[in-house]
Protein backbone atom coordinates (compact mmCIF):
# COMPACT_ATOMS: atom_id res chain seq x y z
CA UNK A 1 0.00 0.00 0.00
CA UNK A 2 1.38 3.38 -0.75
CA UNK A 3 0.39 5.99 2.07
CA UNK A 4 3.27 8.12 2.09
CA UNK A 5 2.19 10.08 -1.08
CA UNK A 6 -1.55 9.10 -0.60
CA UNK A 7 -3.79 11.56 -2.79
CA UNK A 8 -6.45 9.11 -2.39
CA UNK A 9 -9.34 10.62 -0.52
CA UNK A 10 -12.41 8.56 -0.80
CA UNK A 11 -12.88 4.63 -0.51
CA UNK A 12 -13.85 4.91 -4.57
CA UNK A 13 -10.67 6.19 -5.26
CA UNK A 14 -8.57 2.90 -3.96
CA UNK A 15 -6.98 0.52 -6.35
CA UNK A 16 -9.27 -2.29 -7.45
CA UNK A 17 -8.76 -6.17 -7.95
CA UNK A 18 -10.12 -6.00 -11.48
CA UNK A 19 -7.35 -3.18 -12.56
CA UNK A 20 -5.11 -5.14 -15.03
CA UNK A 21 -1.76 -3.88 -13.39
CA UNK A 22 -1.28 -3.00 -9.63
CA UNK A 23 1.08 0.05 -10.46
CA UNK A 24 -1.03 2.11 -12.66
CA UNK A 25 -1.07 5.63 -10.95
CA UNK A 26 1.03 4.13 -7.93
CA UNK A 27 -2.20 3.21 -6.28
CA UNK A 28 -0.55 0.53 -5.05
CA UNK A 29 -2.18 -3.55 -4.56
CA UNK A 30 -5.81 -3.30 -3.31
CA UNK A 31 -6.77 -3.80 0.26
CA UNK A 32 -8.68 -7.25 -0.39
CA UNK A 33 -5.19 -8.43 -2.17
CA UNK A 34 -3.34 -7.64 0.99
CA UNK A 35 -5.89 -9.31 3.24
CA UNK A 36 -6.02 -12.08 1.45
CA UNK A 37 -3.22 -13.13 0.97
CA UNK A 38 -2.80 -12.68 5.75
CA UNK A 39 -4.96 -15.13 5.35
CA UNK A 40 -3.38 -17.58 3.47
CA UNK A 41 -0.45 -17.21 5.08
CA UNK A 42 -1.92 -17.36 8.40
CA UNK A 43 0.14 -14.30 9.34
CA UNK A 44 -0.90 -12.40 12.50
CA UNK A 45 -0.64 -8.63 13.14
Amino acid sequence: MVTNKLQQKKWEERPQQDTYTYNYNVKGVPVETMVELGNRLTANS
